[in-house]
């Protein structure tokens, strides 16, 4: 609750926190902050569950492209670039 405290100290009243997945790993968190109580409804909080969900799928999948890439330049270094 302490962060929760701080929030409403900056005159935050409504609050939505809600992770970012990959797999099983959290990577990250959406976090949506309103200075109106009672802005987020269950339905938006739903809403912006699967947005984060959405979200860490799609950052996973630009780190996995990421490493891929990596991958292809470090065989490529490895078997075009070797004087042998």
């Amino acid at each position: 609750m302490h962060l929760l405290n701080n929030y409403q100290k900056e005159g935050y009243e409504s609050i939505i926190m809600t992770p970012l997945y990959s797999g099983d790993e959290i990577i990250g968190i959406l976090q949506l902050c309103d200075t109106k109580k009672g802005m987020f409804s269950p339905d938006m909080v739903e809403f912006f569950e699967n947005i984060g969900d959405s979200i860490g799928i799609a950052l996973n999948r630009k780190k996995v492209e990421e490493e891929i890439k990596n991958s292809e330049i470090k065989f490529y270094k490895a078997f075009h670039l070797n004087p042998n």
